[in-house]
C-alpha cells in the first residue's frame, strides 16, 4: 500500500496513481478529497492527481462527510497550511 501526504497530493507538477484495496487507503483517500475540496481545489484537480474519476471523487468527499456527521470521525478545526 502507497500512501502520500496530502501536501504530496497538492504538488500540481507530480501526478500519482494510488490503488490498493486496503480499507485502509480509501478512508484516507475519502479523507483527503474532502480536505482538498474544503482547501478549494477541483473535483477536476483532485481526480487528475489521485487518477479516479470525479464520480469518485464525489463519492469520497460525501462518505468522509457522511462520517463527521456520523460522528464516526471528527473534523480538523486546525491548521491544514502546508
Amino acid at each position: 500500500m502507497v500512501i502520500f501526504p496530502i501536501r504530496v497530493l497538492l504538488n500540481r507538477s507530480i501526478r500519482y496513481t494510488i490503488m490498493s484495496d486496503d480499507p485502509g487507503t480509501q478512508l484516507y483517500l475519502d479523507e483527503a478529497c474532502y480536505y482538498l475540496s474544503k482547501e478549494g481545489y477541483l473535483i477536476t484537480d483532485i481526480s487528475e492527481k489521485i487518477s479516479k474519476t470525479q464520480a469518485e471523487v464525489k463519492k469520497s468527499i460525501k462518505r468522509h462527510k457522511s462520517r463527521i456527521k456520523n460522528s464516526e470521525v471528527q473534523e480538523e478545526k486546525g491548521d491544514r497550511s502546508f
